[in-house]
């Protein structure tokens, strides 16, 4: 009878508990029916359980976690100069525009963080066997910062702009015999009439939204508004733009483009902060207000005394300093003979020891020696006063009594020009001092370093012009110095012309064959140095500047400054913890 009751108890409570395991809202009951032993136990079970836990957390950070990038952050870099068009067709040799277009904007093409070329907006792409055809498919998941669909009537209104001659731009000679056909919406295909194997490179320019541009007309092109608050499909967006109360733009603030194709940035906000001069940005480095300096001048870094608190990227540079002579300013330059004697009066070795502080090379042509393509048995032209005396005499000048040299009622002067930065300054003071020792009157300006590209370059309202200027790593020296680039956007600054010469760097440019442009380059060189149209001073590295908190940046060498910001997207400040 009692085991009876016990198995109709059963059913019971199986008729009302259908399931074996308790709910959950019924464990609030279990204490009514545990002991008090029972209880101990299991509160110290659930303790012991809980610690474990946070140690195995604590714990796996060593073994089974990493530290990844995490969205969010701002950097602030400080820059010498001021925006004039942040337009990628338009902008020269600005070192703001350049930077600023290489983040706001993408092209076809882009430089990785090694500096190889890899496609941006190009899915795919193929090159014939005649080097003539290249058939590419654009990525059909970009937009334009407005949310605007890129598509191929972009591309060919870009190429078309370059090319109309109404637009004068820095990249209409690379586009003049190339043609492009629409296929559908995302396949286009380039034609040209002959070989040149920097095609890829040049389609590396940016582009800009045809649905914005098209209804601009040519001469309102480059005061149109878009230039200072652009549109692009570049990984950083325009944001706002700050001003002085006289007008100068003091800083361009950018947000992440959340709409980009690629890897998304993981810093939200990029801030350029802008400065007339070094001094003005070395006072904003001292109170902490920019996190980065686009560039530093050797002695300037060892002034500011920043290791504590910036990372130094030493980068590889294909840039030289030289003094660039203008003929058609000054018919005295016409002569060899007094190119020559300039040259040998010019100190190289004082320069790179009192202004580089030795951190630097000096350098005797148009192709640096780090280039496979240089040629080491060029004229070198070491100081040496008395053979720059020679060359005078001998061409037919005499000194004065005032210790000057005269050609019958002419005096031989010359107006050296360069750009109000430090470094340049001091080089062209040297160079100075020097000329007027051998007894060359010699006038110095200076130029601010917004109005420099405006007011000289793009004028050539120079004599003698001591700058700066960049060559890629290919070596390719027709920017500077073929004919057809002596006039503005060109940048032969010499307006140096030479049918012999036009040729090399034609026949080099089409060659798929690396040896054959070699001997061209060679040739190259040695009538560069034996007609001396400029004095090559020196190379140095660019010194660039991040604040230690900035992560992600793998650079070793750069073609140009903007290429400092190649890889842009990987940089990062937050972080987070990851399974590995």
């Amino acid at each position: 009878m009692f085991l009876h009751d016990i198995k109709f108890q059963q059913k019971l409570i199986q008729n009302v508990f259908p399931t074996k395991w308790p709910k959950i809202k019924q464990l609030k009951y279990l204490p009514r029916f545990l002991s008090r032993k029972e209880k101990i136990i299991i509160s110290s079970a659930t303790i012991l359980a809980i610690l474990s836990l946070i140690g195995l957390v604590v714990g796996t950070p060593n073994s089974a976690l990493k530290t990844a990038p995490r969205s969010g952050g701002q950097y602030t870099e400080g820059m010498v100069g001021e925006p004039q068009y942040l337009n990628p067709i338009l902008a020269k040799n600005n070192e703001v525009d350049l930077s600023l277009t290489r983040i706001i904007f993408s092209g076809l093409f882009k430089y990785d963080e090694n500096l190889e070329i890899a496609p941006d907006l190009v899915k795919t792409y193929k090159i014939s066997e005649d080097n003539l055809r290249y058939k590419i498919e654009l990525k059909n998941n970009a937009v334009w910062q407005d949310g605007e669909p890129l598509n191929a009537d972009d591309i060919l209104f870009n190429i078309a702009t370059i090319q109309d001659p109404q637009i004068k731009n820095p990249w209409s000679p690379y586009f003049e015999d190339v043609r492009v056909n629409k296929i559908d919406d995302y396949n286009i295909e380039f034609i040209l009439k002959k070989p040149n194997q920097s095609f890829l490179k040049i389609l590396t320019v940016g582009l800009i939204p045809k649905h914005i541009w098209q209804n601009i007309p040519a001469k309102q092109f480059s005061l149109n508004d878009y230039n200072i608050k652009p549109i692009g499909s570049g990984p950083f967006q325009f944001k706002k733009i700050s001003r002085t109360e006289s007008g100068f733009v003091k800083s361009y603030t950018l947000e992440r483009n959340n709409k980009f194709y690629d890897q998304k940035a993981y810093l939200s906000t990029l801030v350029l902060n802008f400065y007339s001069d070094f001094d003005s940005l070395a006072e904003a480095v001292k109170k902490r207000r920019v996190g980065g300096i686009s560039y530093v001048p050797k002695y300037f870094e060892e002034q500011l005394g920043l290791t504590s608190t910036f990372k130094k990227y030493n980068l590889q540079l294909p840039q030289y300093t030289a003094i660039f002579f203008n003929a058609n300013s000054n018919n005295e330059l016409a002569s060899k003979a007094v190119r020559k004697a300039l040259t040998y009066a010019t100190p190289k070795e004082k320069i790179l020891n009192e202004v580089l502080v030795g951190n630097g090379q000096i350098v005797d042509g148009p192709i640096l020696p780090l280039s496979s393509d240089y040629n080491p048995a060029i004229t070198k032209y070491n100081y040496d006063v008395d053979k720059a005396a020679k060359f005078l005499e001998n061409a037919g000048w005499e000194k004065g009594d005032d210790e000057l040299w005269h050609q019958k009622e002419r005096t031989l002067s010359i107006t050296l020009t360069t750009v109000q930065q430090p470094e340049l300054e001091r080089v062209a003071q040297i160079i100075q001092e020097s000329w007027q020792t051998l007894g060359i009157k010699t006038k110095l300006v200076t130029v601010p370093a917004d109005a420099i590209q405006r007011d000289i370059i793009s004028t050539r309202n120079y004599e003698a012009l001591v700058f700066g200027v960049i060559q890629n790593f290919d070596s390719d020296p027709y920017p500077l110095w073929h004919s057809s680039q002596q006039k503005s956007p060109g940048l032969n600054l010499t307006s140096f012309s030479n049918a012999r010469v036009d040729e090399l760097l034609i026949k080099a440019e089409e060659t798929p064959f690396p040896e054959v442009r070699k001997k061209k380059y060679l040739e190259f060189q040695t009538i560069i140095t034996d007609e001396v149209p400029a004095i090559f001073l020196y190379s140095t590295s660019y010194t660039y500047l991040v604040d230690k908190n900035i992560k992600g940046i793998h650079l070793t060498k750069i073609n140009q400054p903007a290429d400092r910001f190649n890889g842009i997207a990987n940089w990062y400040i937050k972080t987070k913890k990851v399974v590995k």
